[in-house]
């Protein structure tokens, strides 16, 4: 069930290494949760029990969902994008306790089949939790089912 569908964070444009060093400085020493929906920008966050999951940095105009729409397993919800405070075009996704992204703690998430990149090289992983600093991307799992 989608919990909430925040959409209209213009996409960034022209990304500048200082102004964004400096912007990163600032976000630090300043937080407070009512910067949250800025740095968040386009978001979704949907519900499955007492788990929540959120997907941020999203595209503007690409939201496919709203508040209360139950949603299945592959349907697409939005496009990835970085709209809000990120430097490139990248997924934010975690799973928490709770919907509200100020208070929630964060939950352990496996992956079913993904890859991970080391050594310069993407090396497959199954059913596993992907570390604090690894880079990883989707695998599709085999079209016979085993995956």
């Amino acid at each position: 069930m989608i919990v909430r569908a925040v959409d209209g964070f213009a996409e960034r444009r022209r990304v500048h290494p200082i102004r964004e060093a400096l912007l990163a400085l600032k976000n630090g020493l300043t937080f407070t949760p009512a910067h949250l929906p800025g740095i968040l920008g386009n978001h979704v966050i949907a519900r499955s029990g007492d788990v929540f999951a959120a997907f941020a940095h999203l595209a503007p105009g690409s939201t496919t969902v709203r508040s209360g729409q139950a949603v299945r397993v592959g349907e697409v919800i939005d496009r990835v994008g970085h709209a809000d405070n990120s430097t490139t075009p990248q997924l934010h996704f975690q799973l928490m306790d709770a919907a509200d992204q100020a208070i929630a703690r964060g939950l352990q998430c496996a992956f079913q089949a993904y890859e991970v990149l080391g050594g310069g090289e993407w090396v497959e992983a199954r059913n596993g939790i992907p570390g604090k600093a690894d880079r990883i991307r989707r695998n599709e799992p085999p079209a016979n089912g085993d995956g």
